[in-house]
């Protein structure tokens, strides 16, 4: 059975490379770029508590993470927040619940952390929105995009 955990930037860093760069070819964000994480400015995001990092293994290799940011909103230090920045599940472990358990485990540990609302982003009609209407996730706002 796979397990998910929180996990520190570290055991990401040692597995992760080639999910990292499976999860990017497959969202087609900048095709023309390579994955190339800021991975000194996760580091100091994690030793503030502005990071939350879940990994899912199946035995010691890692088959999925989930990654969250949390601070206070930019326009409203008074509201702690927490947005996830990054999931991925490989192919072959997908409709097996990853996805579902990486969504309670970040639900439970930002609201330990004291983040009043959690957003995810999810592509239209991709199967993580349809996930998070069954969970009453509300949508709030569209994003729109384009090259410059």
């Amino acid at each position: 059975m796979v397990e998910v955990r929180r996990v520190n930037l570290d055991e990401l860093r040692e597995q992760g490379e080639d999910l990292f760069a499976q999860h990017w070819r497959e969202v087609g964000y900048c095709p023309d770029l390579r994955v190339n994480p800021d991975w000194k400015r996760l580091y100091a995001m994690e030793m503030g508590g502005g990071l939350l990092a879940l990994g899912a293994f199946d035995g010691k290799q890692l088959v999925g993470y989930c990654a969250t940011l949390l601070g206070a909103h930019h326009q409203c230090l008074d509201l702690f927040t927490a947005t996830v920045d990054a999931i991925f599940v490989h192919p072959e472990y997908r409709r097996k619940g990853i996805a579902v358990r990486f969504l309670k485990e970040t639900e439970l540990a930002a609201r330990e952390r004291g983040a009043r609302d959690l957003c995810w982003h999810s592509p239209q009609g991709n199967p993580l929105e349809r996930l998070l209407c069954r969970r009453r996730y509300q949508v709030r706002e569209v994003v729109y995009e384009r090259a410059l």
